[in-house]
């Protein structure tokens, strides 16, 4: 999932917050604005965004 924040923009530090967001997080939220952008930004084989299930899976 790291490599995935490499596309998030440097621009006032969003890709800093979300690193250090995902790198203490225990449990990740579905409701959390990070996972949204997470399963946008991790697509499976479909090319497609990550729906619910896929996100649990990860």
């Amino acid at each position: 999932m790291t490599d995935a924040l490499t596309e998030i923009p440097e621009d006032d530090g969003q890709r800093f917050g979300a690193h250090m967001l995902l790198a203490g997080a225990t449990i990740l939220k579905r409701n959390h604005p990070l996972t949204g952008v997470l399963g946008a930004l991790l697509p499976p084989e479909t090319g497609k965004p990550s729906d619910a299930a896929a996100l649990d899976a990860l």
